[in-house]
């Protein structure tokens, strides 16, 4: 099956081989064909989805780690307070952190815990503080899960913890 499309002045074929069963492109450039193996854009889509699950649930086992160490001296959060809440949003999401009942931890709650295992005073609507900060866009913003994702990709590990001292 062969698919063409128009594309600003260029011929590009779709083919698929049905003895490798690949998708390659077939292009023209300056009069020479050349193939290029190439992956749609469903199956980017679907791995990056697989890597920001994987990388909230690292983050959730990270906060568990911190609420379960032994520890009882306050420790000080050197990020910002919306990357915190944020965090502890993201990781309240994926359901992994339960209370000592073995249930799923409250969103309230969990900050609570943490905040007090900081130091911190807790924000009157932590909702609201993780929600406008998951909403950052732009090159100098970002959300806290593509930065988190970003060097998690660079091999670091213990991102999260990394913020504590």
């Amino acid at each position: 099956m062969t698919l063409s499309f128009r594309s600003v002045g260029c011929d590009i074929i779709a083919a698929r081989h049905a003895k490798t069963n690949k998708k390659t492109t077939r292009t023209m450039k300056n009069n020479n064909a050349y193939h290029e193996p190439c992956m749609p854009r469903r199956m980017l889509a679907d791995n990056e989805t697989l890597l920001r699950r994987e990388a909230q649930h690292l983050l959730a086992a990270e906060v568990g780690r911190l609420l379960a160490s032994p520890d009882a001296s306050p420790r000080c959060w050197t990020g910002s307070q919306a990357d915190l809440m944020e965090a502890l949003y993201l990781a309240f999401e994926t359901g992994d952190l339960t209370d000592d009942m073995g249930l799923p931890i409250t969103f309230t709650s969990l900050v609570r815990k943490v905040f007090a295992r900081l130091g911190r005073s807790v924000p009157g609507n932590p909702y609201k503080v993780a929600r406008i900060a998951s909403a950052r866009k732009g090159i100098r913003q970002q959300c806290y899960l593509n930065r988190y994702l970003l060097l998690y990709k660079r091999g670091h590990h213990d991102i999260f913890l990394k913020h504590i001292n």
